[in-house]
């Protein structure tokens, strides 16, 4: 997020519910002709996105999506607001997978934005979880 104010040509914006600002991600992927980037807060904001993110699976937009997940070593306890994501997005999406290692980071998003946009096209999903996204990487 930090890095966002170093780089003007991304624009970051806030919307209040995951419906909207799912359908927000769907109409800048199509107006654009490319794929969008969404990311929804853990499993509620999945769910609450769902509808829409069907939508765009049917309209065959290219959107990379994204939510964040728990600290992968506190899974076991069933922490407040953690689900199985992957599981959630499979049936709206091309593809989904959990990034399991910083290092694995880069490599999924490169993927995920081409598959996005390689016909036919459509939305993908990347869960993240918080340790991971800690992880310090090269």
């Amino acid at each position: 997020m930090d890095a966002l104010l170093d780089t003007p040509a991304i624009k970051y914006i806030l919307a209040l519910r995951e419906a909207s600002a799912v359908a927000m991600a769907d109409g800048y992927a199509q107006a654009a002709r490319r794929p969008a980037f969404l990311n929804l807060h853990t499993a509620g904001g999945l769910g609450h996105g769902m509808g829409n993110l069907l939508n765009a699976a049917v309209s065959q937009t290219p959107m990379v999506v994204t939510a964040g997940q728990q600290d992968s070593r506190h899974t076991v306890t069933d922490p407040l607001l953690f689900g199985d994501l992957v599981r959630i997005a499979e049936p709206a999406v091309k593809w989904a997978k959990e990034v399991t290692t910083a290092d694995q980071l880069p490599i999924l998003v490169r993927r995920a934005f081409n598959d996005a946009g390689a016909a036919p096209a459509g939305p993908v999903f990347l869960s993240l979880p918080m340790d991971v996204m800690e992880e310090m990487s090269t």
